[in-house]
């Protein structure tokens, strides 16, 4: 219960600060600026709550990895929140990487097929694509894009996974990760010309609150799949999907009923896969 608790908290703040960061138009400035302070705020924890263990050399190279597969999510985010829908764009990524981590779940015997983490899926999946399936549409590099953001989400999630079981801490995990991560970013401010470290003061209080929901959110979201199985622990972070829905409303992207059916769904199915594990 606690474990869900703390997954479902990080859920809405990586909605939060994913909102944010669609209303600055995925600036790579911006974002390069929040994963900076999401390092420090990481490394920080790390060293008050004495939780700077970096467990075996397994965690390691499961933490580059995962790095890796961030750094391109990066990539991707910056392209995607540029134009287009949040809750749809958002929904594409989120629900693209739970399908796949449940398979590679399946496949490596770390999670079982029972009757109501099957129906949670299931509703989850369906609220998914109501929520796709009506209002805007996609355009085809913006869809390319969402897939390919799929697929990274699923792999950091995975890697992320391999990497708790070495014994390193979530947040040292979390640093390691971004560490990795931030070059993509810096490769981005370098190639479209941006005055990377000239900010105004607006732009600072942005990154700095988006640097720090980003610690929060991912560091909840690590803690809580220490006790859960990757499966389990990124269907219920895709409860974000219905905060990114509703945070788009407030950006003035407005929702069908048809969409609106499909956030009950999810949150249906995302209940089910909670008390499952009660």
């Amino acid at each position: 219960m606690f474990a869900s608790t703390l997954i479902l908290c990080s859920a809405f703040f990586h909605a939060f600060w994913n909102a944010v960061l669609k209303h600055e138009k995925g600036s790579p400035k911006i974002l390069l600026l929040a994963t900076s302070v999401s390092i420090i705020a990481s490394l920080g924890y790390a060293v008050f709550a004495d939780q700077l263990m970096w467990g075996s050399g397994r965690s390691i190279y499961f933490g580059i990895a995962s790095g890796l597969f961030e750094g391109l999510y990066f990539l991707m985010l910056t392209q995607l929140f540029r134009s287009g829908n949040l809750g749809i764009q958002y929904a594409t990524m989120r629900g693209g990487a739970m399908v796949l981590v449940w398979i590679v779940s399946l496949l490596i015997g770390r999670e079982k097929i029972t009757f109501d983490a099957g129906l949670g899926s299931l509703l989850i999946l369906s609220g998914i694509f109501l929520t796709q399936a009506a209002g805007l549409k996609l355009r085809r590099k913006e869809f390319e894009r969402s897939i390919l953001s799929a697929v990274c989400i699923a792999g950091y999630h995975i890697m992320y996974d391999q990497a708790l079981e070495g014994g390193i801490k979530p947040s040292a995990l979390y640093a390691i990760s971004l560490i990795v991560a931030l070059p993509f970013l810096i490769s981005v401010v370098w190639r479209e010309k941006e005055k990377a470290l000239k900010f105004t003061g607006r732009q600072i209080l942005i990154a700095s609150g988006v640097g720090t929901l980003m610690a929060l959110s991912f560091i909840l979201f690590l803690t809580g799949l220490l006790q859960t199985g990757p499966g389990y622990g990124i269907g219920l972070r895709n409860t974000s999907i219905v905060y990114a829905l509703l945070f788009g409303y407030f950006l003035k992207e407005r929702l069908t009923t048809t969409q609106l059916g499909g956030v009950c769904l999810i949150f249906l199915g995302a209940a089910i896969l909670s008390l499952r594990n009660l």
